[in-house]
């Protein structure tokens, strides 16, 4: 099974240049920069904090 998934992965990415995996890999890089920027953002300001599974409900605070 990991064979097929690995051979699948590989022709796959042979369809893209290496110039567009360049930019793919940019695009995810800024993307997790920015996620993680968000996340702290979030932990910072508990008035921001809202379900993801029910937008506009916020969740709970941790009991202390």
């Amino acid at each position: 099974m990991a064979g097929h998934l690995i051979d699948a992965t590989t022709q796959f990415l042979d369809c893209y240049t290496d110039e567009q995996l360049g930019v793919i890999n940019d695009f995810l890089a800024r993307m997790r920069e920015i996620t993680a920027s968000h996340a702290e953002t979030l932990a910072r300001e508990p008035r921001l904090r809202q379900s993801l599974a029910r937008p506009g409900v916020p969740t709970r605070r941790p009991r202390s």
